[in-house]
C-alpha cells in the first residue's frame, strides 16, 4: 500500500510515479500522482481503463498521446489530456528531456496496486512489457482482470472471457495481485518469470 511521497519506477518503459494522494487517503475516490517519462519513453501498449477516467496535466516537457481512434497529438505544459473511461490511449515523451505530468485517476479502483505490482515485477525482471502483449501472460491477465484494463490490439468480446479464464489459471499457479516487496502483500514472494 502506497503512501504519499512513495516513488516507484518501471525501468522497461521509462515511467516513474510519485504518489501524492493514495487510494486509502481518498477512500477510493481518487488516485493522484506525479508521472515522469524519461527521454524516449512510452507506455508499453495502447490500452483502456474500463472503470476510470484519467487526466494528465502537463507540468513540463511535451507529452505525445494517441486517444481513441484519433490522430496523435502533442500536449504542452499547462495543457490537460482527459481520457474518458473506456477510451483507448497511449502516452509517450515527445521532448528531448523528461516529461512531468500530474495524473488523476477517478475513481482510484485498484490502479495504485496495479502500478506497484507491475512496476515491481518489471523492475525485478519477472514481467516483460515489450511488444503488444506483456509477459508472462497469466500474470498480466490477473492484473488486467482486477483492474478492468484491456489492451487495444484485441476486441473486448474476445479479451474479457479469455482474461477471466487466464486470471483463474494464474491464481491456481500462485500468481498474486500484491507482494510484500512491492505493496505490503501477505508475505508470499512473487514467482520467477
Amino acid at each position: 500500500m502506497a503512501v504519499a511521497g512513495d516513488t516507484i519506477e518501471n525501468p522497461q518503459s521509462g515511467e516513474r510515479v510519485v504518489f501524492k494522494i493514495t487510494t486509502e487517503e481518498s477512500e477510493g475516490r481518487l488516485l493522484r500522482f506525479d508521472f515522469f517519462l524519461r527521454e524516449g519513453a512510452k507506455q508499453p501498449s495502447l490500452h483502456r481503463h474500463m472503470e476510470q477516467e484519467s487526466r494528465f496535466k502537463i507540468i513540463s516537457g511535451r507529452m505525445g498521446a494517441k486517444l481513441g481512434g484519433g490522430k496523435a497529438r502533442i500536449y504542452e505544459p499547462g495543457e490537460t489530456l482527459i481520457v474518458p473511461c473506456g477510451t483507448h490511449h497511449q502516452v509517450w515523451n515527445a521532448d528531448n528531456g523528461e516529461v512531468h505530468a500530474l495524473v488523476d485517476f477517478e475513481p482510484a479502483g485498484n490502479f495504485e496496486q496495479f502500478l506497484e505490482t507491475a512496476f515491481g515485477l518489471m523492475r525485478d525482471g519477472k514481467m516483460h512489457g515489450h511488444g503488444a502483449i506483456p509477459r508472462p501472460i497469466l500474470h498480466v491477465a490477473l492484473l488486467s482482470s482486477a483492474n478492468k484494463l484491456y489492451i487495444s490490439a484485441l476486441p473486448l468480446f474476445l479479451q474479457r472471457p479469455a482474461i477471466a479464464l487466464m486470471a483463474r489459471l494464474a491464481r491456481m499457479r500462485g500468481y498474486r495481485l500484491d507482494y510484500p516487496e512491492y505493496n505490503g502483500g501477505d508475505g508470499k514472494a512473487a514467482p520467477a518469470a
